[in-house]
């Protein structure tokens, strides 16, 4: 089996990557800038993501020929890839640069489709409520941007709560609509998405159906050895608070207030219905 862990950024990826998936047994774990192979493999699924129609073939070429060479010689039946940049990039986002969702499904349905059989194919994304995702995703990109500070921060967060419609990389934010875009291309039983808030609040839980998922793999006893040491604990260095985050390119702080709150999540509440009718959310104001 062959399982992407595409991201989304900022819903517990480090966490999973660092702490559960490459410590479980099982699990062929390949992770961007972990070695040429992990390298060559997440950059080239980044740049299928990308591609303009006349490149995407060339690109899906190699991935399929590098995933069956991994798969062939792999000692674990699950093959995970997990690169959160695959979904968004930390600086395009910003200026509305960077894959739509519907088009990354499109692709790695016919990823899928060039796999299959000998080699299903499954997908996870991570999921966090939409103001404190932006206001993460903020803090960490400022790092590239001179001019990103509390009061630009508060316009762009006012200026979502107004969008009509979502293009680009903001239909990520869409999260019913991303579900059935990335469903319809996979299947739904082939795509797993993980909220954020739940992972956090219910570890074990979330950790033993994302194992079912991969057809029974053990990350609850990963979890567990973590747990008893606190060595191997990840910690946020971002955040440091439900609402308050410190900005990476200085290190001062940035604060979502109650009133953007509302406002970012008034602007997704029916998306956020309809996503719960299918995915045990928490995100309650």
């Amino acid at each position: 089996m062959i399982v992407l862990h595409i991201g989304l950024p900022k819903t517990g990826t480090t966490f999973l990557q660092h702490a559960i998936f490459r410590r479980t047994r099982g699990v062929r774990f390949i992770h961007r800038g972990k070695g040429s192979e992990a390298a060559k493999v997440c950059a080239d699924l980044r740049a299928y993501a990308r591609a303009g129609e006349a490149d995407a073939a060339p690109v899906r070429a190699r991935i399929t020929d590098h995933l069956r060479a991994v798969a062939a010689t792999a000692s674990a039946p699950v093959v995970m890839v997990s690169d959160e940049k695959i979904s968004v990039d930390s600086s395009g986002f910003w200026e509305g640069l960077g894959v739509a969702p519907a088009d990354l499904a499109r692709r790695l349905g016919e990823l899928r489709g060039e796999l299959a059989p000998e080699l299903p194919l499954r997908v996870i994304i991570g999921v966090r409520r939409q103001d404190r995702w932006l206001a993460s995703r903020y803090a960490e990109s400022s790092k590239a941007f001179p001019d990103f500070d509390q009061a630009d921060f508060d316009r762009r967060m006012a200026a979502v709560g107004d969008l009509p419609t979502l293009a680009g990389p903001w239909a990520w934010l869409d999260f019913d609509a991303m579900r059935r875009q990335f469903a319809a291309a996979l299947c739904a039983e082939n795509l797993l998405l993980v909220p954020m808030e739940r992972l956090m609040r219910k570890p074990r839980e979330v950790l033993h159906e994302l194992g079912a998922f991969l057809g029974g793999v053990d990350f609850v006893s990963t979890y567990d050895e973590i747990e008893n040491d606190r060595s191997k604990r990840i910690r946020n260095k971002l955040s440091v608070g439900d609402d308050e985050w410190v900005l990476r390119r200085d290190d001062s702080r940035l604060r979502l207030s109650r009133d953007l709150q509302r406002r970012v999540l008034e602007r997704f509440s029916e998306s956020n219905a309809a996503l719960a009718a299918a995915v045990q959310l928490d995100f309650d104001l």
